[in-house]
């Protein structure tokens, strides 16, 4: 395999394993822990990543890598609603400031995220829950939620090979 066909197998890994699994971590683990397990590993993988990019390049790259680990997360926060305030500016062909279309995106965000209807499948009366804390039913279900995050976090180490 050449680089590029490596680096769509880790990245397809990436996505599949951990990403996408996320909500059901959420609803096993309930939203409050769910979040702490979320906030609490991005530490871990974070450090894990800057000692890993430290031990391959020494100390002058690994402090070259920690900024732009600190890069990374910022520009991948801001990239959803950047891109959809470019995609809405193409649209209406309107001078309408970017920031005005931000706001629009990050509205339309949460709307779209919400949703207006229930599932088609939902029984009749059925009503949307958060659960804020929920108690799973094994110690099997809590760990495999937790491990889901790990996964969600695991891909910088695979990408330095």
């Amino acid at each position: 395999m050449n680089r590029t066909n490596v680096l769509m197998a880790l990245l397809t890994n990436q996505f599949g394993i951990g990403i996408l699994s996320i909500p059901v971590t959420l609803k096993t683990l309930g939203l409050i822990p769910g979040l702490v397990v979320i906030i609490g590993m991005e530490p871990v993988a974070w450090y894990g990543g800057y000692l890993l990019y430290g031990i391959v390049g020494g100390t002058y790259w690994g402090a070259v890598v920690a900024f732009f680990f600190v890069v990374l997360i910022i520009s991948a926060c801001a990239s959803i609603a950047v891109t959809m305030s470019i995609s809405l500016n193409i649209i209406t062909r309107h001078g309408t400031c970017i920031v005005g279309f931000i706001g629009i995106a990050a509205i339309l965000t949460v709307i779209i995220s919400l949703g207006v209807n229930g599932p088609d499948s939902a029984p009749q009366g059925w009503t949307r829950q958060i659960e804020l804390v929920r108690s799973p039913r094994s110690f099997r279900e809590i760990f495999t939620a937790c491990l889901r995050i790990v996964f969600a976090y695991a891909g910088q180490f695979s990408f330095v090979s």
